[in-house]
């Protein structure tokens, strides 16, 4: 009796194995089946046809203006898949795209490590923008103030959607010094003092000596032929003054941050500050009552103030330019599949 329940036992034993087994080959065998729609994948993220079409659209302008630089074409449907110097725009189209998913979704994977998103791939973005077009619509209808578009279309929607990201992640991987992107003391300021001259406007200002010239319109051309021509001479801020009557003489100090560049004069003097050393002279500029001569006395530049004002700036610049290295490290570091007869029937919609 024990004999018989212990061999039906065994043989129970057995059939569950070979169940298991078969359970965990057909999972096996299902998993290793390319998806139909998987034209690549990164890390354990799948690329779809329908995103990498979507990226050729968002790309296909910057192709079509390349080959039309390059070659003097203008491509059209049917020239897609012709070569233009042994170059196919399609495929290169397929690239740019494949290559921008890559980068793009490495940005996704991060914030999602980060828990600033809780989707990585595009079918997931899809639903995430149909929902947040839907809240908009529905807050809208009851009275909120909605802040954007009420309903986004794909192409804004991710632009937005990335900038956002990219902005969070700035800020979630450099908070302390174990991060990626921490900014070490010292190094904004370094930065500045590097790119000093890229950095001046806010703390640039010139020292002027102004020297208005009363001239009835009629004589204006005359006038200001006559003061080109001094000069041109080397002629003196005195020697000018001493040709013409009712000369007054000021000092102005002009900073770039104060112009307004809706103000043509004001604009127009700023450029011709840019070209003089100083001591120079400007050449004569009209104003209603006549003429105006500007020597440039001085430059000055307060490097305080302008790391002061482009502080936040720098900071930004150098967090950007850290998290595209470190995005870019990130992403070489999972495995990329392509299946290339997927990926080359991919074509343009629309």
């Amino acid at each position: 009796m024990r004999k018989q329940t212990a061999n039906k036992r065994n043989r129970r034993v057995v059939v569950i194995s070979v169940l298991l087994a078969l359970c965990v080959l057909s999972l096996t065998a299902f998993l290793s089946i390319p998806k139909a729609n998987r034209v690549a994948s990164i890390g354990p993220y799948e690329i779809t046809a329908a995103e990498l079409s979507f990226h050729m659209k968002r790309l296909q302008a910057q192709v079509q203006n390349e080959f039309q630089t390059q070659y003097g074409i203008t491509l059209r449907k049917n020239d897609w898949d012709k070569e233009f110097d042994g170059r196919k725009p399609l495929r290169e189209l397929q690239e740019k795209a494949l290559a921008e998913i890559q980068r793009d979704k490495t940005i996704f994977i991060l914030a999602k490590e980060e828990h600033l998103v809780d989707y990585v791939d595009y079918s997931a973005f899809l639903k995430a923008m149909e929902k947040d077009n839907q809240n908009r619509k529905a807050a809208a209808a009851s009275g909120e103030i909605v802040y954007g578009l009420l309903n986004f279309a794909a192409e804004p929607y991710y632009s937005h959607v990335l900038s956002s990201l990219k902005t969070a992640l700035k800020t979630a991987l450099s908070d302390s010094e174990s991060d990626p992107l921490y900014l070490e003391r010292g190094e904004v300021e370094a930065y500045f003092q590097a790119n000093k001259t890229d950095w001046a406007v806010k703390g640039t200002s010139y020292k002027l000596t102004k020297l208005s010239i009363p001239v009835a319109q009629e004589n204006k051309a005359a006038v200001q032929a006559e003061i080109n021509q001094l000069i041109s001479n080397k002629a003196g801020f005195a020697e000018i003054r001493s040709k013409f009557s009712d000369v007054q003489a000021s000092e102005e100090v002009l900073t770039e941050e104060s112009v307004s560049y809706q103000n043509p004069f004001d604009y127009e003097l700023l450029m011709k500050l840019k070209d003089l050393a100083a001591g120079d002279m400007t050449s004569p500029m009209e104003t209603r009552q006549g003429l105006t001569v500007y020597r440039l006395d001085d430059i000055l530049f307060d490097e305080q103030k302008a790391l002061n004002e482009y502080r936040y700036q720098i900071t930004q610049q150098l967090l950007e330019e850290k998290l595209d290295e470190y995005t870019d490290s990130y992403r070489k570091s999972m495995p990329v599949k392509v299946d290339e007869k997927k990926l080359s029937s991919v074509t343009i919609t629309g």
